[in-house]
């Protein structure tokens, strides 16, 4: 039996640079569809969307990081607005050269939650680990990267006065 190897999704860079492609060549859309059907999961009605929605996408990749833009899916988030502000917390304190660790986003977490009325019992005191993992990916915070000190365990908080 033989194995068929699928076309693997294009991420968000795949997608802007087919739409790069696109407009240099002045190709049909079908044209532009099948120079890339071999080497990607491509159909003319998904770049047809990409074009109506192209926009965003640049939007979207000219403000993200290398994480985002090698993603395949478009991430939603179930608190949008309250990720939003954890990122702009995160790159003030990245840029001002302070430690990030789970202590200080969960007193920023708890502040933005109850701005935001978040009702969920177990989201008002604090995010769940899925949320920090990705969250933690997201911005490219990691244990072993300098000036971001991500330690778990550390309770010292961020005075956010």
């Amino acid at each position: 039996m033989n194995k068929i190897s699928k076309r693997p999704r294009t991420t968000l860079e795949q997608k802007i640079m087919i739409l790069n492609h696109h407009h240099k060549s002045q190709n049909s859309q079908a044209e532009t569809v099948n120079h890339f059907k071999t080497k990607y999961s491509i159909s003319t009605s998904s770049f047809s969307e990409w074009l109506k929605d192209e926009q965003n996408l640049r939007s979207l990749y000219n403000n993200s990081n290398e994480f985002l833009r090698n993603s395949k899916r478009k991430l939603n988030f179930k608190y949008d607005k309250i990720n939003k502000e954890m990122d702009k917390i995160v790159q003030s304190a990245l840029q001002e050269n302070q430690v990030i660790n789970e202590p200080m986003l969960r007193q920023h977490w708890c502040k933005l939650v109850s701005i935001y009325g978040v009702q969920d019992p177990k989201r008002i005191s604090s995010f769940s680990h899925g949320w920090l993992t990705q969250f933690k990916k997201r911005n490219g915070i990691s244990k072993n990267k300098k000036p971001i000190e991500l330690v778990e365990n550390d309770y010292d908080l961020f005075d956010s006065n």
